[in-house]
């Protein structure tokens, strides 16, 4: 029949690397690694929820096909840019799980 396999789900970010530090509208860009089950799995896109002027959260966000799917996880990367137009300090945090988080702090100035 006509299966809707394809799901969007949030998985786990398990690091972030990148510059700590930036210039006023100057973009920078973070690697984001996340667990990926790749047979069955794409990077969908990063979910961004703004908490303050300073402070947000994203998710990293992926596509399944959840009829075939094997399981095997693997570790991938995507870039994140961010860029600002004001001075200050940025907590960026990468959701782990809907409650855990990796901070990411950027001071832009």
């Amino acid at each position: 029949g006509n299966r809707n396999c394809t799901q969007i789900i949030g998985t786990s970010t398990l690091g972030v690397t990148g510059p700590t530090t930036a210039a006023v509208n100057e973009e920078i860009t973070l690697t984001v690694s996340y667990r990926l089950a790749e047979a069955c799995g794409d990077f969908y896109n990063f979910n961004n929820q703004t908490v303050s002027a300073t402070e947000n959260k994203v998710g990293v966000l992926v596509t399944y096909d959840v009829c075939e799917c094997d399981n095997l996880y693997s570790v991938k990367t995507e870039p994140y840019k961010f860029k600002v137009a004001v001075a200050g300090t940025y907590k960026i945090k990468f959701a782990i799980t809907n409650d855990t988080f990796l901070i990411h702090t950027v001071t832009v100035s």
